[in-house]
């Protein structure tokens, strides 16, 4: 039998609906949104994965990593194995205290309210919420392109969202001033990918920090 490969919204959707449990998710969303929301799978990517023999096929043969899978070359550092280690006696313990003391820890290093952190397993779900959150609102968001395409996407694909594309700089970075002309009344997010995704660059972190200060007294700016 030939291997198959499912994509990441495939193996939710079969998942949830093995379990039973997306009828409760989506009755959550739909309470939250109106019951004109669209069903629960359509909130996940829709970012088609590939097999590592796949990868490996139309890749050279002295790839490293895969850099469009945010592989790290290096591997994980010694420190960082060393407190993976110190961890498996603990590991069948679900981590509800761990998590509360980083989001306090994280909270105090940023001098921010502890309500104000959320903490998730990956971006994945960080950016759903946000699609899920700003999407029902309609009206348009604000970006460089090209871009990361998951938010912006999915937002345009799935809600009445409009999408204002600002081209990239000369020099391939993201055109700060001319996303912050780019808002309007209807503007219901800012988003910003940073380093940009594909093509790696970034904005000076001095100018981006008095671009999120300014541009956020307008609309939320989402820095990802």
């Amino acid at each position: 039998m030939a291997n198959k490969t499912l994509n990441r919204r495939q193996w939710i959707k079969n998942s949830a609906l093995a379990t039973g449990s997306l009828a409760l998710v989506s009755g959550t969303l739909s309470n939250a949104f109106g019951k004109s929301s669209p069903p629960l799978v359509k909130y996940v990517s829709t970012t088609e994965t590939m097999s590592g023999e796949m990868i490996r096929r139309q890749a050279m043969a002295d790839v490293k990593a895969r850099l469009s899978a945010n592989e790290n070359p290096f591997g994980p550092s010694k420190k960082a194995k060393k407190a993976l280690i110190e961890a498996i006696d603990k590991s069948y313990q679900y981590p509800m205290r761990t998590l509360q003391t980083l989001t306090e820890k994280i909270a105090t290093y940023e001098e921010l309210k502890v309500e104000n952190v959320m903490l998730g397993a990956g971006s994945g779900p960080l950016l759903q919420a946000a699609v899920a959150h700003f999407g029902k609102m309609g009206g348009n968001l604000v970006s460089g392109d090209p871009t990361y395409g998951n938010i912006p996407n999915d937002m345009t694909e799935y809600f009445k969202t409009s999408w204002k594309q600002v081209p990239l700089t000369t020099d391939y970075k993201l055109d700060l001033d001319a996303m912050e002309k780019a808002i309007d009344d209807k503007t219901v997010l800012m988003y910003v990918c940073n380093p940009n995704n594909p093509t790696g660059t970034t904005v000076d972190a001095v100018k981006l920090k008095a671009f999120c200060e300014r541009v956020s007294k307008k609309v939320p700016v989402f820095v990802d």
